[in-house]
């Protein structure tokens, strides 16, 4: 397996794009500017405020924290368990 590997997947080197460590995550949204293409695409389909936008981005972030953490805690599987 090893050898396939070797032999037909190729990594360039790393690049650093940007420091993060320093920041929190909801500055790091903000600095990055992704903050505005979230806010953009929320808003294509209704028109929502500020706190609307800002509630859909938190839960968004939430919701991927613990998908990530916990991949087999899915919303259906809570569901199950909750009745």
């Amino acid at each position: 397996m090893r050898h396939l590997i070797n032999t037909y997947i190729q990594a360039d080197s790393q690049e650093t794009l940007g420091n993060l460590s320093s920041l929190s995550l909801t500055e790091a949204i903000i600095e990055t500017g992704i903050h505005d293409v979230i806010a953009q695409r929320l808003n294509r389909q209704r028109n929502l405020s500020n706190n609307a936008i800002a509630e859909a981005i938190i839960n968004n972030v939430r919701r991927t924290i613990v998908r990530d953490q916990h991949p087999q805690r899915t919303l259906s599987n809570l569901a199950r368990s909750s009745c």
